[in-house]
């Protein structure tokens, strides 16, 4: 019974972790989906790019604003896993199960075999379209200020 009950809450945190992870990739693919709509949208109705003005600037201080609000998000997504798992595997530890009745992921011999994930490129990913948006929207001001 004790055993089914820890089985449970594992299949349990199982669950929770996709559902933070889908809300991740959720956000993260909305945020280049709207980043590249504004800037497909500009680009089809004849707008400069390059052209600094108040619009231009506005819509890519949103973006960026956008994408560091999305960074952040991330950040304490990347910090709760971290600390959800360590907790996990100190709760596991304590009551001994063994290591084949466990997901990998949980297993106390478990190394990761590569650096990459998911959540590393998707922070990558976020991370150059906030810059880019960060450059623009500083050549923009640039700009602007050199019109006054």
């Amino acid at each position: 019974m004790e055993k089914d009950l820890k089985l449970a809450l594992i299949s349990e945190v199982r669950e929770d972790l996709r559902t933070i992870e889908q809300i991740q990739i959720t956000l993260v693919l909305s945020y280049y989906g709207f980043f590249t709509l504004i800037v497909s949208v500009m680009l089809s109705n004849n707008i400069n790019v390059f052209k600094a003005s108040l619009i231009n600037t506005i819509v890519f201080t949103l973006l960026f604003v956008l994408g560091i609000v999305l960074q952040m998000i991330q950040i304490s997504y990347k910090y709760w896993q971290s600390h959800y798992l360590k907790l996990l595997k100190t709760w596991i530890s304590e009551f001994k199960i063994d290591d084949s009745e466990l997901p990998v992921w949980l297993a106390s011999e478990y190394k990761k075999m590569t650096p990459w994930s998911i959540n590393l490129i998707l922070r990558i990913s976020t991370i150059s379209l906030t810059v880019i948006s960060f450059i623009v929207l500083i050549f923009y001001i640039s700009r602007l200020v050199i019109k006054i």
